[in-house]
């Protein structure tokens, strides 16, 4: 269908086609996170952008209210599972009640309906994935990642690293990977923002950007 994992991409990673030419979506994960979630919600309003941020049942849990003004604000929320295993280690049966208590969380503190799903580390095999899409899921991967992840022996990259990284790689329907659980993330947003709108690309969430327009507010 669409996208995947920037660092491994396997054949079928590709940017969503049928769009106008200078549309992306951004896309958090990981959340949401006390002292970065909120400063991201703030970087946003302020930019007049609205995102996709794909959230962590257990930490749902622990801040009902960023995932409430996430929803307030007009940004998207996907399901990212409820601790987030690799798919591939979970039968299909744990795997549907990771998601089905994230999706109950979701929607009963932010109001809203759930049916976007990201997969911790951007990967499901075919038959998890034919099986959530019958319980009315839409699998969103991606196709430009900022690497903004810590890795062991290496650490995270800096704020400009990861700008650079979006920015010298973006197309027109992208849909762009960050994580909504580090500092750096927050310092690198503001010029990664200002450097794609000066390149002419405007922000949508990932159901505006797969449907081919902006809904109407």
């Amino acid at each position: 269908m669409i996208l995947a994992m920037l660092f491994v991409p396997p054949a079928y990673a590709k940017i969503v086609k049928g769009v106008p030419l200078r549309w992306v979506a951004l896309t958090f994960d990981d959340g949401p996170t006390p002292g970065v979630t909120d400063k991201i919600l703030e970087i946003l309003k302020k930019e007049k952008i609205k995102a996709t941020f794909f959230v962590i049942g257990r930490k749902v849990e622990e801040n009902p209210g960023l995932l409430y003004q996430i929803a307030q604000d007009g940004h998207a929320i996907g399901n990212h599972t409820y601790s987030h295993p690799r798919t591939g280690w979970i039968n299909e049966k744990k795997l549907l009640i990771e998601i089905q208590r994230t999706s109950k969380l979701i929607s009963s503190i932010a109001g809203v309906p759930v049916f976007l799903f990201r997969p911790p580390y951007g990967k499901i095999d075919p038959h998890k994935r034919k099986i959530l899409e019958k319980q009315g899921y839409r699998v969103i991967l991606w196709s430009n990642s900022a690497d903004d992840c810590y890795r062991k022996g290496r650490g995270i990259r800096s704020p400009n690293s990861m700008t650079w990284r979006v920015v010298s790689r973006v197309r027109g329907g992208d849909i762009v990977l960050l994580h909504d659980n580090s500092k750096q993330i927050v310092e690198a947003l503001p010029e990664m923002i200002k450097t794609l709108k000066s390149k002419g690309y405007v922000f949508v969430k990932v159901s505006e950007l797969k449907q081919g327009k902006i809904k109407s507010k």
